[in-house]
């Protein structure tokens, strides 16, 4: 099979012919995936009908945690059984949610062991209900088991390994070392340009990492994301600068903070939201539209500021800045401690996701209340500190 859609297929024409909702299902995932094993059908053949026809849990459910177990289960008692927990009840509720029931019996409306029930309403169920139904649960496995979680817990989930993540989380820092250099490069290219640049590669990047679970090439992946990333920091500093009079500035700072916080704060609530609703991708290819709105709206920013004349001049400034640092003892005191705070943030992006996920054995939904409540404390010291 080439494709999810086939494999979709495949479960229901399994159906069709001599193997109930959870064998069709067990054996067209499996077939999909890769995984060949006589003693998967041999497990799934007692859950038909609702576990023995007695009603009970449909079967085409108990393949989906099957499914979640066989491929995302864990392997030893010290791992977190979270991994397969997690995308099975998120199936469990989308199935409850769609078919009003768990239970065989309540979907199909009839009594599997009464044989006058069978001989009456078997045959019209299975076509206008139970196929349609299997068939979809098919679907909702594959994505479950396709779908590629991004950022710190993509990492961590991957390979289960927290230096990873101390490395994709060093991956992000590093191209900030530059941002005197991209600084130079944004007032050179123009920053309105830079900024929508920038908004459009991420959005490209982001997508492509949605569809490899290959680490190596995560790294590779978020590293130039990251570079982009690091431009659109320096740019909107810049840019304010400029829209913004000095006497407003720090007003309109303030201003511009408390709404970058408020967006770290809904962001893990609709972010939490689509995942619970769906699953990753859509949260996915929803981040990949902001920033191409992102794109869009830097067109309409207008700016009188320009460019630098001359990468002389930049390089000249860059080291006056340098230079003033190492002789202004306070402001130098001030790069220091920005670079401990840096230093020590970096190493909390790291362990907050690996304490809570791995120590903790917490939900993607706990994790993404603790990162709502950063958004909170955020919030509040861009109003209190002006």
């Amino acid at each position: 099979m080439e494709n999810l859609n086939e494999a979709v297929s495949k479960a229901g024409e399994l159906y069709e012919g001599n193997y109930h909702c959870c064998e069709a299902i067990l054996l067209a995932v499996t077939e999909y995936l890769g995984y060949k094993n006589d003693l998967l059908l041999k497990i799934s053949a007692p859950f038909g009908g609702g576990m023995t026809s007695n009603g009970a849990a449909c079967g085409s459910l108990i393949a989906a945690y099957l499914c979640m177990g066989i491929f995302k289960g864990r392997t030893s008692e010290s791992e977190s059984r979270n991994s397969a927990c997690e995308p099975a009840d998120r199936i469990y509720g989308k199935f409850c949610r769609k078919y009003g029931s768990p239970n065989c019996r309540d979907i199909v409306g009839y009594d599997k062991k009464d044989a006058e029930a069978v001989k009456l309403y078997g045959k019209k169920v299975k076509c206008e209900v139970c196929i349609p139904l299997t068939k979809e649960v098919t679907r909702w496995i594959l994505e479950e088991l396709e779908q590629k979680m991004k950022a710190y817990k993509h990492i961590y989930d991957l390979s289960k390994n927290a230096l990873n993540v101390g490395i994709f989380t060093a991956l992000t820092f590093i191209p900030r070392l530059f941002s005197s250099l991209m600084g130079g490069l944004a007032d050179k290219l123009g920053k309105r340009k830079c900024l929508m640049f920038s908004a459009v590669m991420i959005s490209i990047l982001l997508l492509l990492m949605s569809y490899t679970a290959d680490i190596r090439l995560i790294y590779a992946v978020w590293f130039i994301a990251s570079i982009f990333l690091t431009f659109i920091v320096n740019v909107r500093g810049a840019l304010m600068a400029e829209i913004v009079s000095q006497e407003k500035y720090t007003s309109g700072n303030a201003t511009v903070l408390s709404l970058l916080n408020a967006a770290k704060l809904l962001g893990p609530l609709l972010g939490g939201f689509i995942v619970s609703l769906y699953h990753t991708k859509p949260l996915i290819y929803f981040t990949c539209i902001v920033y191409l709105l992102v794109a869009v709206f830097s067109a309409c920013i207008r700016v009188t500021g320009k460019a630098a004349e001359s990468w002389v001049s930049f390089f000249d400034n860059a080291k006056k800045g340098f230079r003033f640092m190492l002789e202004n003892r306070v402001f130098g005191l001030l790069a220091s401690i920005a670079f401990f705070w840096r230093l020590f943030l970096g190493m909390q992006l790291s362990l907050f996701v690996i304490y809570i996920k791995s120590y903790l054995a917490g939900t993607s939904e706990q994790y993404g209340v603790f990162i709502t409540v950063m958004g909170i404390g955020s919030i509040a010291g861009s109003l209190l500190g002006p």
